[in-house]
């Protein structure tokens, strides 16, 4: 919500929600300050740290998001207060003059996060979309490349997860791909 806030867009854009779910699982998100050079280096820091892939990279609790954005203010408003001495005086009209983005002072990222266990890093099996042969996720309905129905119930038509053996709909069995 807060990269929307500055930029006045969401950070992943899609056609359908197969591909917007395919571009926020796999694909970075940009830059906030490509979209609104106004934004303070400290508060894209936090916008960034909030939307990485890894969970263990992300702000475990709303209370270290709001330490951290209070951090990046505090030093956004620091930095506003320090003086700018403009650049002599020219003939010709010089560039607007921007200080240079500093880190955020006195923020040393000291948290543990924990090693995931053997049972989160174990893999789920994948399954090919019958159409287009993209390896989707086990409770997938849709494949996320190409939108097509992953696991159709042949006998009431019903859309089911990608590793259903049986329709969640009917209770008849699936053809599930192996």
């Amino acid at each position: 919500m807060l990269f929307e806030a500055l930029t006045g867009y969401t950070p992943f854009r899609g056609d359908n929600y197969p591909a917007l779910a395919h571009s926020h699982i796999y694909e970075a998100p940009p830059r906030p300050t490509s979209i609104n050079p106004a934004i303070p280096a400290p508060v894209e820091h936090v916008i960034l740290t909030a939307l990485m892939k890894n969970p263990q990279q992300r702000y475990q609790r709303a209370s270290d998001m709001a330490d951290a954005m209070n951090q990046a203010l505090s030093a956004v408003e620091a930095a506003s207060r320090t003086p700018v001495y403009p650049p002599p005086h020219t003939s010709a009209p010089a560039a607007p003059f921007y200080p240079p983005a500093q880190p955020v002072p006195g923020y040393v990222n000291n948290r543990q996060y924990p090693q995931p266990s053997a049972a989160e890093n174990r893999q789920a099996p994948l399954y090919p979309c019958h159409y287009c042969q993209h390896l989707n996720k086990p409770n997938m309905r849709f494949c996320t490349r190409c939108g097509t129905p992953m696991n159709p119930c042949p006998t009431c038509g019903a859309y089911n997860p990608a590793n259903n053996r049986f329709c969640s709909t009917c209770g008849k069995p699936l053809a599930v791909p192996m």
